[in-house]
């Protein structure tokens, strides 16, 4: 007499199969909020790493050059965010400029979603530029009485604020969230 073995199934059935994508789903749903949070922040903190860099870039090229240079930033009406680091010869009135010769600077993008406005009273407009606001390192890297103004950072995805503020007449620059001591707002 011969036994008959059962035939080992393999694979899983369609219940197995149901469980597991409810439970990826209800995972997913759980986890996807914190993710997009964690990008938002993750990119906030880069657009405020890049205009820092901008201010030390132009701050640092002052002090090399012994001549005047501008960290410039603007807001498109498109919501592009760009800013530029510039040497403009100190015989040049920079109140002087057009939209048209602006859009000619070397602009570098933000992350489209970033969005740009401005700490303290006191930052100058870059002439006819379109929302165009600069800071003005002279040749010892100073910013001669400006003092609290900056750029604030935020993102229309949400995430917070972040600015890059100058803290001091001889040019000291900080980069600040709205949970530091002396937040964005308050500056």
């Amino acid at each position: 007499m011969k036994l008959r073995r059962a035939k080992k199934s393999k694979g899983f059935t369609l219940v197995e199969l149901l469980v597991v994508l409810i439970m990826i789903g209800i995972l997913s749903t759980i986890a996807a909020p914190a993710w997009f949070g964690f990008l938002n922040n993750q990119r906030l903190g880069t657009a405020q790493n890049q205009v820092y860099l901008a201010m030390r870039e132009a701050q640092s090229n002052a002090r090399r050059t012994k001549q005047p240079w501008y960290a410039v930033f603007r807001q498109l009406p498109s919501g592009q965010a760009q800013y530029s680091v510039l040497q403009i010869a100190e015989n040049i009135n920079v109140s002087s400029f057009s939209a048209s010769s602006c859009d000619s600077f070397p602009w570098r993008n933000l992350e489209s979603s970033i969005r740009l406005s401005y700490v303290g009273a006191g930052l100058p407009n870059l002439g006819g530029c379109t929302n165009a606001k600069y800071l003005k390192f002279d040749k010892d890297g100073n910013l001669g009485n400006l003092v609290n103004i900056g750029v604030r950072i935020t993102s229309v995805n949400g995430g917070g604020k972040r600015c890059v503020v100058t803290t001091t007449i001889l040019g000291a620059i900080r980069q600040l969230d709205e949970t530091s001591s002396s937040g964005c707002s308050s500056t």
